[in-house]
């Protein structure tokens, strides 16, 4: 048997509920380790968004305990994008949320801007973009701070392909 080095544990979860008047989940406990991977799966109104912003801390659970041991990127079902600014804007609105210095802001934006196929798209208005690139620009966005958690709300909606 393996146990988990403590130190390697990015989040733990322990008897998570939530209601809205009525319960949408409750009892959920899990642990995720740095380098591990897990699904949340459910029909819709199941509570999968919800779990997500409470493991993000943007909502609070009802019951239960969440830790998290590091901040989190977040790719949301809705994307947090500037429709009026550039790719490149948003990008550097996110660098410069996360007190990035220049050098490091164009590091990452040219290595996240590569990897997520966003190149030719730079200089557009994100308000122009396909719902597909807008997803991309998403996941760059997320990526930006180096997060060592990543949160992915409907990665399967509209698959992407990142070359």
């Amino acid at each position: 048997m393996t146990l988990l080095n403590p130190n390697d544990e990015l989040v733990r979860a322990e008897n998570l509920s939530k209601f809205y008047g009525s319960p949408v989940f409750s009892n959920i406990s899990f642990s995720l380790a740095r380098g591990g991977a897990m699904g949340v799966t459910g029909g819709n109104g199941s509570g999968k968004t919800t779990l997500l912003n409470i493991i993000a801390g943007l909502d609070k659970p009802s019951g239960g305990t969440i830790t998290r041991k590091s901040a989190a990127g977040y790719v949301m079902q809705k994307a947090g994008i500037f429709d009026r600014l550039s790719c490149l804007d948003n990008m550097r609105y996110i660098c410069a949320l996360n007190s990035l210095n220049k050098k490091t802001a164009s590091r990452r934006i040219e290595e996240y801007a590569e990897l997520c196929g966003l190149n030719d798209f730079l200089r557009k208005k994100a308000g122009v973009c396909s719902v597909g690139m807008l997803k991309r620009l998403n996941i760059a966005l997320a990526l930006l701070p180096e997060p060592e958690l990543l949160l992915l709300d409907e990665a399967d909606a509209g698959w992407i392909m990142i070359p």
